[in-house]
């Protein structure tokens, strides 16, 4: 009893729930958080600190969540970790006073409007006294005062076409000796005057220069560009993506790295970066322990180069091929890297992580095991059955004399008053039979497609599985333009991979209603169901028994990735003579809104590409940010 009483007697506090709740949010991405504030206000209120640390547009708020004001920044600004500013941020004089704990802010300076001026834009940067990651778009070095005293924890900084005086090329180079990794995109750096004795940038670890600005600005050449690199004794990545004619002298190079014992780790030179073929060869030897390498178009990867490559098989665990060619003679064939070589490297590096190729052999694929059980992300053009390539499959679908209609055991066929049983089979309802291919030529091809999804969905791993993301796709589109029925043929063994969030596919001219049967797969409810709503159309997919199947399996898809085809433009938003939505749905409204070029335009460019984001609990995201091309595109949060 008396330890019964002295139970009672204790006072017990109340649970603070805003923090409890913030500490519940660390754990989980942003969607999810936008769902749990989305319960009630009370919900909303407790994780508003949560909502505000992911928040990195300002404009991109939602009305319907929060209701944008001056008060509301002042009270919450504090939490921002990462920001965007633009010339449409609002409420920035609050930003400015407030907004003092961010770790990464990025700052657009061109600013036509003067909505947010660049003096703001600076006082943004000089409060931050705890910034790591630092962006500059549009601007001058020398509007923003950063010294390594003021920002000794700026540790990422990204230059996008900014200019750097000559007489400001000093604070640069104190700036730089902090860095771990700076990105520079059509930014000139003035090196007349550098002197590889006088500075040395211990904790830089990575360079990227994505792009160079015109040659006059760009001063840097030759051994000056490797002087610098010299005096980065701990460099690990090296990124040259040019678009302009830059070749690297490569013995004085690989001297440099041999020299000051860099141990660079991803090599990567890619565009227009050239490089001599003997000095590449060298440079890899000079290596020791390569983790990612990737080349350009405009030198020949050789077999020797190829053969150095698999000797870093044990250590390599980014490789790119997209662009590499075997020679520069045969422009016509565009002479890519043979399909032998592709299944070498899935075959002899344990601890690949991602690989991006040409053409690979389903062959060649399925007569070797693969030892890349780590694989994350796997970007590939699959040729199977190339044999079969004139059967046209998706006009034999319905043909009775290709397939044969078998009743299921155990089921019965429910005709619901129909009385015209013919319109029902030409509308696709077959779902109490199970149909058998009688074309040994088909039948063949299905099955080695079948067999090619068996072995992709043992990688456990894999997060991007995009078999369409390749130059290699546009000569073959004779080859997959009838591609529903292999598609469909082991689409449903990829269901095993859990971790997939992005998957792409060859669709061209008719093979529109893969994104009806993307929606479907992504769970779409009778909440859709409104007036004029575009996705009532994805309910038809429910008549498909193909699709039916796999609607469980594929509901942890985030986003489904397929090229788009001139036909669009040309034809007006058509898939050859099948339109999207009956031209009246989404997809149209989509195009017309975002598409990246003029509505009298039809010139099409081959690697413009669509991302359809799916969630089963808000709505389809489409966006201008959604068409990619050789560059990855920013997320939001």
């Amino acid at each position: 009893m008396a330890e019964a009483s002295a139970m009672s007697n204790h006072s017990v506090h109340a649970m603070d729930i805003p923090i409890v709740a913030d500490r519940v949010a660390m754990f989980l991405d942003f969607r999810d958080i936008r769902r749990c504030a989305l319960v009630s206000k009370q919900w909303n209120d407790n994780f508003e600190p949560a909502l505000w640390r992911h928040t990195t547009r300002m404009s991109d708020w939602p009305e319907r969540q929060q209701r944008m004001t001056d008060a509301a920044v002042e009270r919450n600004a504090h939490h921002m970790e990462s920001l965007r500013v633009a010339q449409t941020t609002p409420h920035h004089k609050s930003l400015v006073k407030h907004a003092t704990n961010l770790k990464q802010l990025a700052i657009h300076f061109h600013d036509p409007q003067r909505k947010f001026p660049i003096v703001d834009k600076a006082l943004l940067v000089a409060r931050n006294k705890g910034l790591v990651r630092l962006a500059l778009i549009q601007g001058w070095f020398n509007w923003i005062s950063v010294t390594p005293a003021s920002h000794s924890h700026l540790r990422h900084l990204v230059l996008n076409n900014c200019r750097i005086e000559r007489h400001n090329t000093r604070p640069f180079w104190e700036l730089m000796t902090n860095l771990e990794s700076i990105e520079l995109t059509l930014t000139a750096i003035p090196g007349q005057d550098f002197n590889p004795v006088e500075w040395t940038f211990n904790r830089l670890r990575s360079i990227t220069i994505s792009r160079l600005p015109p040659l006059r600005r760009w001063h840097m050449r030759g051994r000056t560009f490797c002087d610098w690199i010299g005096q980065c004794p701990n460099l690990e990545r090296l990124i040259l993506r040019l678009t302009a004619a830059f070749t690297i002298p490569g013995k004085y190079l690989t001297t440099v790295v041999r020299r000051n014992r860099i141990p660079l780790r991803v090599f990567d030179i890619s565009n227009y970066c050239r490089i001599n073929e003997d000095d590449l060869d060298d440079l890899i030897d000079a290596v020791d322990g390569l983790k990612g390498f990737r080349v350009s178009h405009w030198m020949p990867l050789r077999q020797a180069t190829r053969d150095r490559l698999l000797m870093h098989a044990n250590t390599l665990t980014h490789i790119c091929l997209r662009q590499a060619r075997t020679t520069l003679n045969d422009h016509i064939s565009w002479a890519p890297i043979p399909s032998k070589y592709h299944q070498q490297i899935l075959d002899s590096c344990p601890n690949l992580i991602e690989f991006y190729g040409r053409v690979l052999l389903s062959s060649d694929m399925l007569s070797s095991p693969w030892v890349c059980s780590k694989l994350r992300v796997l970007v590939l053009f699959i040729e199977v059955s190339q044999s079969y390539r004139h059967k046209v499959l998706d006009r034999q679908i319905w043909d009775t004399e290709t397939f044969e209609r078998i009743p299921q055991p155990g089921r019965e066929q429910h005709h619901h008053h129909h009385h015209n049983n013919n319109y029902r089979w030409r509308k696709g309802n077959n779902r109490y039979y199970r149909k058998r291919c009688n074309d040994p030529d088909i039948r063949a091809s299905l099955l080695e497609h079948a067999a090619v999804y068996e072995r992709l969905s043992r990688l456990s791993d894999l997060e991007e599985l995009d078999l369409s993301r390749t130059s290699a796709g546009k000569p073959y589109v004779a080859r997959n333009k009838h591609l529903s029925m292999r598609f469909l043929a082991g689409f449903g063994k990829l269901g095993r991979l859990r971790k997939l969030r992005v998957f792409g596919s060859c669709v061209y001219y008719d093979r529109a209603p893969t994104i009806m049967e993307m929606n479907w797969i992504a769970g779409w409810k009778q909440h859709h169901n409104k007036k004029n709503d575009p996705l009532q159309e994805a309910q038809v997919v429910r008549q498909a028994p193909q699709i039916e199947a796999l609607h469980r399996p594929w509901l942890h898809l985030e986003r489904f990735r397929w090229p788009l085809h001139e036909a669009i433009y040309q034809e007006g938003y058509r898939f050859g003579h099948r339109t999207v939505w009956n031209g009246d749905g989404w997809y149209k409204a989509a195009m017309k809104k975002y598409r990246p070029f003029q509505a009298d335009n039809r010139h099409y460019h081959p690697t413009a590409e669509v991302d359809v984001w799916i969630s089963s609990w808000d709505w389809l995201n489409i966006g201008p940010e959604s068409f990619l091309t050789d560059s990855e595109s920013d997320g939001d949060h």
